[in-house]
Protein backbone atom coordinates (compact mmCIF):
# COMPACT_ATOMS: atom_id res chain seq x y z
CA UNK A 1 0.00 0.00 0.00
CA UNK A 2 2.83 2.36 0.85
CA UNK A 3 4.45 1.64 -2.51
CA UNK A 4 1.16 2.37 -4.28
CA UNK A 5 0.80 5.71 -2.48
CA UNK A 6 4.38 6.59 -3.33
CA UNK A 7 3.78 5.71 -6.97
CA UNK A 8 0.58 7.80 -7.11
CA UNK A 9 2.36 10.73 -5.45
CA UNK A 10 5.24 10.47 -7.93
CA UNK A 11 2.82 10.46 -10.88
CA UNK A 12 0.96 13.49 -9.49
CA UNK A 13 4.17 15.45 -8.99
CA UNK A 14 5.30 14.57 -12.50
CA UNK A 15 1.95 15.70 -13.91
CA UNK A 16 2.18 19.03 -12.08
CA UNK A 17 5.73 19.49 -13.34
CA UNK A 18 4.74 18.71 -16.93
CA UNK A 19 1.72 21.00 -16.64
CA UNK A 20 3.86 23.87 -15.39
CA UNK A 21 6.34 23.29 -18.20
CA UNK A 22 3.53 23.21 -20.78
CA UNK A 23 2.12 26.46 -19.39
CA UNK A 24 5.54 28.10 -19.72
CA UNK A 25 5.89 26.73 -23.26
CA UNK A 26 2.48 28.18 -24.20
CA UNK A 27 3.93 31.68 -23.88
CA UNK A 28 6.40 31.33 -26.72
CA UNK A 29 4.35 33.70 -28.88
CA UNK A 30 3.90 37.44 -28.46
CA UNK A 31 1.80 40.18 -30.06
CA UNK A 32 2.86 43.84 -29.76
CA UNK A 33 1.38 47.26 -30.56
CA UNK A 34 3.54 50.40 -30.62
CA UNK A 35 3.83 54.03 -31.69
CA UNK A 36 7.10 55.61 -32.82
CA UNK A 37 8.72 58.94 -33.61
CA UNK A 38 10.81 60.04 -36.62
CA UNK A 39 10.51 57.01 -38.94
CA UNK A 40 12.28 56.73 -42.31
CA UNK A 41 9.13 57.94 -44.08
CA UNK A 42 9.21 61.22 -42.15
CA UNK A 43 12.91 61.79 -42.91
CA UNK A 44 12.20 61.21 -46.62
CA UNK A 45 9.32 63.69 -46.43
CA UNK A 46 11.61 66.35 -44.97
CA UNK A 47 14.14 65.87 -47.78
CA UNK A 48 11.42 66.07 -50.44
CA UNK A 49 10.04 69.22 -48.86
CA UNK A 50 13.50 70.85 -48.93
CA UNK A 51 13.80 69.95 -52.63
CA UNK A 52 10.35 71.43 -53.31
CA UNK A 53 11.18 74.62 -51.42
CA UNK A 54 14.33 75.04 -53.49
CA UNK A 55 12.11 74.86 -56.58
CA UNK A 56 9.87 77.60 -55.15
CA UNK A 57 7.03 75.56 -53.62
CA UNK A 58 5.72 76.26 -50.13
CA UNK A 59 4.28 73.83 -47.57
CA UNK A 60 2.11 74.41 -44.50
CA UNK A 61 -0.09 72.58 -41.96
CA UNK A 62 2.19 69.55 -42.04
CA UNK A 63 0.70 66.65 -40.07
CA UNK A 64 2.27 63.20 -39.64
CA UNK A 65 0.45 60.27 -38.05
CA UNK A 66 2.44 57.20 -37.08
CA UNK A 67 4.29 55.05 -37.31
CA UNK A 68 1.78 52.62 -35.83
CA UNK A 69 3.19 49.09 -35.63
CA UNK A 70 1.90 45.58 -35.03
CA UNK A 71 4.45 42.82 -34.36
CA UNK A 72 4.29 39.07 -33.98
CA UNK A 73 7.23 37.00 -32.69
CA UNK A 74 7.75 33.34 -31.86
CA UNK A 75 10.44 32.47 -29.31
CA UNK A 76 12.62 29.52 -30.24
CA UNK A 77 14.51 27.40 -27.72
CA UNK A 78 17.53 29.64 -28.21
CA UNK A 79 17.71 33.37 -27.48
CA UNK A 80 16.48 34.10 -30.99
CA UNK A 81 12.88 35.03 -31.88
CA UNK A 82 11.43 35.03 -35.40
CA UNK A 83 8.51 37.14 -36.55
CA UNK A 84 7.11 39.91 -38.71
CA UNK A 85 6.32 43.63 -38.40
CA UNK A 86 3.53 45.67 -39.99
CA UNK A 87 3.91 49.48 -39.95
CA UNK A 88 1.49 52.16 -41.21
CA UNK A 89 1.99 55.93 -41.42
CA UNK A 90 0.17 58.92 -42.94
CA UNK A 91 1.36 62.40 -43.89
CA UNK A 92 -0.65 65.35 -45.23
CA UNK A 93 0.25 69.01 -45.86
CA UNK A 94 -0.97 71.99 -47.86
CA UNK A 95 1.09 72.99 -50.88
CA UNK A 96 1.52 76.25 -52.75
CA UNK A 97 3.24 75.90 -56.11
CA UNK A 98 5.96 78.18 -57.44
CA UNK A 99 4.52 81.19 -59.27
CA UNK A 100 1.32 81.51 -57.21
CA UNK A 101 1.05 84.16 -54.52
CA UNK A 102 -2.30 83.77 -52.80
CA UNK A 103 -3.73 80.81 -50.91
CA UNK A 104 -2.87 77.14 -51.25
CA UNK A 105 -3.06 75.26 -54.53
CA UNK A 106 -3.95 71.93 -52.95
CA UNK A 107 -2.85 69.21 -50.54
CA UNK A 108 -0.02 66.67 -50.72
CA UNK A 109 -0.79 63.31 -49.11
CA UNK A 110 1.38 60.23 -48.52
CA UNK A 111 0.29 56.87 -47.12
CA UNK A 112 2.85 54.23 -46.14
CA UNK A 113 2.36 50.51 -45.45
CA UNK A 114 5.45 48.48 -44.55
CA UNK A 115 5.82 44.71 -44.09
CA UNK A 116 9.08 43.29 -42.72
CA UNK A 117 10.22 39.82 -41.63
CA UNK A 118 12.13 40.31 -38.37
CA UNK A 119 14.25 38.69 -35.70
CA UNK A 120 15.06 39.55 -32.08
CA UNK A 121 17.95 38.48 -29.91
CA UNK A 122 17.47 38.35 -26.12
CA UNK A 123 20.47 39.53 -24.17
CA UNK A 124 18.53 38.81 -20.98
CA UNK A 125 15.01 37.48 -20.36
CA UNK A 126 13.05 36.31 -17.32
CA UNK A 127 9.42 36.23 -16.14
CA UNK A 128 9.28 40.00 -15.52
CA UNK A 129 11.67 41.74 -17.92
CA UNK A 130 13.84 41.41 -21.01
CA UNK A 131 16.63 43.30 -22.78
CA UNK A 132 16.95 42.65 -26.50
CA UNK A 133 17.98 43.88 -29.96
CA UNK A 134 15.82 43.70 -33.10
CA UNK A 135 16.40 43.74 -36.86
CA UNK A 136 13.67 43.85 -39.53
CA UNK A 137 14.10 44.06 -43.32
CA UNK A 138 11.29 44.41 -45.84
CA UNK A 139 9.45 46.71 -48.22
CA UNK A 140 7.20 49.78 -48.08
CA UNK A 141 4.24 50.53 -50.33
CA UNK A 142 3.84 54.28 -50.74
CA UNK A 143 0.75 55.98 -52.15
CA UNK A 144 1.49 59.63 -53.02
CA UNK A 145 -1.15 62.07 -54.26
CA UNK A 146 -1.58 65.81 -54.84
CA UNK A 147 -5.17 67.06 -54.95
CA UNK A 148 -5.38 70.52 -56.53
CA UNK A 149 -8.07 73.01 -55.56
CA UNK A 150 -7.86 74.66 -59.00
CA UNK A 151 -9.49 72.61 -61.76
CA UNK A 152 -6.93 73.97 -64.22
CA UNK A 153 -4.39 71.63 -62.59
CA UNK A 154 -4.47 67.86 -63.06
CA UNK A 155 -4.45 65.83 -59.83
CA UNK A 156 -1.35 63.70 -59.34
CA UNK A 157 -1.18 60.16 -57.99
CA UNK A 158 1.55 57.53 -57.81
CA UNK A 159 2.19 54.16 -56.13
CA UNK A 160 5.71 52.92 -55.45
CA UNK A 161 7.56 50.20 -53.54
CA UNK A 162 10.91 50.62 -51.81
CA UNK A 163 13.23 48.74 -49.47
CA UNK A 164 12.88 49.55 -45.77
CA UNK A 165 14.16 48.40 -42.39
CA UNK A 166 14.14 48.79 -38.62
CA UNK A 167 17.27 48.31 -36.51
CA UNK A 168 16.63 48.67 -32.78
CA UNK A 169 19.96 48.61 -30.98
CA UNK A 170 18.39 48.21 -27.55
CA UNK A 171 14.92 47.26 -26.36
CA UNK A 172 13.58 46.94 -22.83
CA UNK A 173 10.33 45.34 -21.67
CA UNK A 174 8.87 44.95 -18.19
CA UNK A 175 5.70 43.54 -16.68
CA UNK A 176 3.99 40.24 -15.93
CA UNK A 177 4.55 36.91 -17.69
CA UNK A 178 1.54 37.68 -19.94
CA UNK A 179 1.48 41.49 -20.34
CA UNK A 180 4.36 43.98 -20.62
CA UNK A 181 5.21 47.51 -21.61
CA UNK A 182 8.27 48.10 -23.78
CA UNK A 183 10.44 50.77 -25.40
CA UNK A 184 13.15 50.67 -28.07
CA UNK A 185 15.90 52.94 -29.39
CA UNK A 186 17.09 52.55 -32.97
CA UNK A 187 16.55 53.75 -36.52
CA UNK A 188 14.15 52.75 -39.27
CA UNK A 189 10.49 52.75 -40.28
CA UNK A 190 9.25 52.15 -36.72
CA UNK A 191 11.10 55.25 -35.54
CA UNK A 192 14.13 56.41 -33.62
CA UNK A 193 12.15 55.90 -30.41
CA UNK A 194 9.11 53.64 -30.07
CA UNK A 195 7.02 52.41 -27.16
CA UNK A 196 4.05 50.13 -26.72
CA UNK A 197 2.43 47.13 -25.08
CA UNK A 198 3.15 43.42 -25.55
CA UNK A 199 0.96 40.37 -24.93
CA UNK A 200 2.47 36.94 -24.26
CA UNK A 201 0.35 34.21 -25.84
Amino acid sequence: MKHLRAAVLTVCLAAVSVGAQAQADERKNELSFSYGFMPNAQWVGYLEKITGQEAGARFSDDSFLGPLSVEYFHHTRSKLSLGAVLVVAHNKQDIQLAGTTQGNDGSWTNNYVTVMPALKYDWMRNEKMAIYSKLALGATWRNESIDFDDKDYIDYGKDAFCFNWQASAIGFEYGSPTFRGFAELGVGEQGVVLAGIRFKL
